[in-house]
């Protein structure tokens, strides 16, 4: 829906989620999104019954060789586990004789801020499975190749396992599209967040902010972040005169607290903090995007930040550590967050 409303073309959306809601599926039908996936035969008789002009992408599960480096491993939730020629053969067969034919193949090696290690792994197995569904006479004219791409510039190895998807590699001649959602959208955005309390608490300065993990710091739960440790994310701060000046005095360790009064709200426990931020003070905060305000909640009855600001003026590039680019203190007392 959110899609169709920013004007998002029909025939450009996938509804990708491999298990659905039968109102679900009723909807996306009804507003004529064509095109989604599925990765089990009950989905498929699902999707038969009560959205039959779908199209259908078979979703293979692919096995991440280092899923430590994944946040999100998606092959032990979704996909269809196939370990062999056989069993994609037996699949397509099977699904063949369900009056069904696939519209092309679907994977999402995981999600990661640095990407998948198997992607061209999972590339070579989903373009055998389309040169094996045109065998048992599916369409398989589009293969998605999902997320799994990381959140800064794309690696060498990536850049090398998409050379597969040319159009010189590409024999059939199915369109090929992906889901980059990560690498767009996870340095997009600064966020604004007042200093609303301050104290000292077992000896060490704590700072109390107007957000927290259930909201704009989610990526903390969700995505791996972490500050702990950190001593380079405060760099400097900005005057009330618009004046820059360095941090370059002595920091001390403290914690940075969320707003709810859940104990459990902890931006960061043990994190270098300037030793001169007062209450009314702004920390200006870089590297928001992917997985920060998406699964934000209204938990405790406090919201998140609603008002966005397009800051036209350039930015400074600065290089630090850690999912974070930069941290900055700022003053800005008269106004609200």
């Amino acid at each position: 829906m959110t899609a169709l409303d920013l004007g998002a073309q029909r025939e450009n959306i996938v509804y990708s989620n491999s298990v659905k809601e039968v109102k679900s599926l009723k909807y996306a039908h009804k507003n004529k999104v064509y095109l989604t996936t599925a990765d089990t035969y009950d989905e498929l008789l699902k999707i038969q019954e009560v959205a039959p002009k779908m199209k259908i992408l078979w979703r293979i599960s692919i096995k991440e060789d280092n899923s430590e480096q994944l946040k999100t491993v998606f092959s032990n939730k979704f996909g269809d586990d196939l370990y062999s020629v056989e069993d994609a053969e037996e699949r397509f067969e099977r699904i063949r004789n369900m009056g069904i034919k696939l519209e092309g193949i679907h994977f999402h090696c995981g999600s990661g801020q640095n990407g998948s290690s198997s992607f061209k792994k999972a590339i070579k197995t989903a373009q055998l499975c389309m040169e094996l569904g045109r065998k048992y006479g599916h369409n398989m004219e589009t293969l998605d190749l999902g997320g799994g791409f990381p959140a800064g510039d794309l690696t060498p190895s990536l850049l090398s396992a998409l050379e597969l998807t040319k159009p010189e590699n590409n024999a059939l001649g199915y369109r090929v599209i992906a889901e980059p959602g990560r690498h767009f959208s996870s340095n997009t955005c600064y966020l604004a967040t007042k200093v609303i309390g301050k104290r000292i608490k077992e000896g060490r300065i704590c700072y109390h902010i107007n957000d927290s993990l259930y909201h704009s710091f989610n990526c903390i739960l969700m995505d791996g972040v972490s500050f702990e440790g950190s001593d380079d994310q405060f760099y400097a701060a900005i005057d009330d005169n618009g004046k820059r000046i360095d941090l370059d005095f002595q920091f001390h360790n403290g914690s940075i607290f969320g707003m709810t009064c859940d104990g459990h709200d902890v931006i960061a426990k043990s994190i270098s903090l300037p030793p001169n931020i007062n209450v009314g003070d702004w920390l200006i905060i870089g590297g928001m995007g992917a997985y920060t305000v998406g699964p934000k909640s209204s938990f405790n009855g406090m919201v998140a930040t609603q008002k966005i600001i397009r800051w036209i003026a350039p930015l400074e590039e600065e290089t630090q550590s850690g999912i974070f680019l930069d941290t900055v203190t700022k003053n800005l007392r008269k106004k609200d967050r």
